[in-house]
């Protein structure tokens, strides 16, 4: 009778269930494989406020041309915001794309280069006490990401 009882007790806490080992071979490549960094976590933290802020500024600037109903154009020339010039489209191939002429794509890439510039400075003065604090933070963001 107690070896019975043992029996039904057992299998209310998952007796008869069939144990499978644990495979942690996998799981060590896999985190082998990611890529190693020395930065501290301060670095890290400072990394990604960055990157949050950018990204916060081309969202800003993408409802801004959602909402002029110009998110084609927008799409088309944001990469000339970030690439290297040696990688950039040609006005030429991307007015060809969206049916302007490349003069026409050169006046739209520099007004997003300014708009870009008056959104993240709006943006940074957010974040800091006065205006003359702006430029540091601006010049402190640009270090931090340039730091790899």
């Amino acid at each position: 009778m107690a070896n019975q009882t043992d029996r039904q007790k057992a299998l209310k806490r998952g007796g008869g269930v069939r144990v499978s080992p644990l495979e942690f071979g996998a799981a060590n490549e896999c985190y082998q494989r990611e890529p190693s960094h020395d930065l501290t976590p301060d670095r890290l933290f400072e990394r990604r406020w960055a990157l949050t802020v950018l990204d916060r500024v081309l969202t800003q600037l993408e409802g801004h041309y959602r909402q002029a109903d110009k998110l084609a154009l927008f799409t088309a020339i944001k990469p000339l915001l970030t690439q290297d010039a040696s990688e950039k489209s040609t006005g030429a191939d991307i007015a060809l794309r969206l049916g302007m002429t490349p003069d026409a794509v050169k006046s739209a890439a520099y007004r997003l280069r300014v708009l870009y510039r008056q959104t993240l400075r709006a943006q940074i003065a957010e974040t800091v006490a006065t205006e003359d604090e702006i430029d540091e933070e601006i010049r402190h963001l640009l270090a931090v990401l340039s730091d790899k």
